[in-house]
Order: C-alpha cells, then structure tokens, then sequence
C-alpha cells in the first residue's frame, strides 16, 4: 500500500488498512494473506528502503491511496516506478489499483513526471473513497456483515 504518512495522522490509513485485511482473508479464505504497510512491517534496526524494495518487488498488486501529497511525494513516486518497472522486468501484468484518497486534478501534477503518472492512473478503474473515508469500520453495512 503506498500512500503519504501525513494521511495516517489520525490513524485513518492504519484503520482502513486493518479493515481491509480482514475482509480480503474472509472473503478469499487466504489465511496467510500479507498486506504489507510500513508501519507494521518494518522494524526498528531494519534496513527500510531494502524491506520496501523487497516487498515491492515481490507483490501482487500495489494499492495507491491518492492524494495531491502522494502524487508530490518523491518517496510514493519512486514506489509506484519500482512497481511498475518491476512488472515489466518480469513480464508480469501486476495491477496497480488506485483509491482516491483525496480528489486529485490535474492542476495538482505540477511536474511532468507527476503529470505522466497522473495520466497513467486515470487510465485505469479508480474506487472512489471519499464518501466512505471516514465512516464507522464496525458498522455491518460497511462490511456487508449483517449478522454481526
């Protein structure tokens, strides 16, 4: 999952996070299932840019929560490259799923390499989480749960 940190000040990227494990382990029955994020996976004494490069490398997909600070954000661009380049590299066809976190324009891209990623990820399907951004993660409507 690549987004800014500044976005998990109040905990909201680390609840949607957790929610979304649970539910992709319910509804797949994956049990072993790993969603990295790098709060939860990178240890004190790690070596971080190698645990990221690592993960990156080695995942199915890539979730970019996106916002004008991710697009900005040198770190999350470098992410999405090393993602993307990675899939070439091996031939593989690893999608890249982005939640629009924030509502992103185009006069938000103000570099070339942010407009070109822009570009690239209005191109595919984007699942809009502003109306459910700050709903209640144990309501059964949310999770389609209605027996709890």
């Amino acid at each position: 999952m690549s987004y800014t940190a500044l976005k998990d000040v109040w905990g909201t990227v680390g609840k949607f996070h957790e929610h979304l494990e649970v539910e992709l382990k319910k509804k797949t029955g994956d049990r072993d299932l790993v969603f990295f994020r790098d709060k939860s996976a990178i240890h004190a004494g790690d070596a971080f840019e190698k645990v990221i490069f690592d993960a990156l490398d080695s995942a199915k997909l890539l979730l970019v929560l996106l916002s004008p600070t991710w697009l900005s954000s040198d770190w999350c661009k470098r992410e999405y490259k090393l993602f993307r380049e990675g899939s070439q590299r091996k031939g593989t066809n690893r999608p890249i799923v982005p939640v629009m976190w924030d509502r992103v324009s185009a006069e938000d891209a103000a570099h070339r390499e942010e407009k070109k990623i822009l570009a690239e990820l209005s191109q595919l399907q984007i699942f809009e989480w502003n109306d459910l951004q700050y709903a209640d993660w144990t309501s059964p409507e949310l999770s389609g749960d209605r027996n709890s």
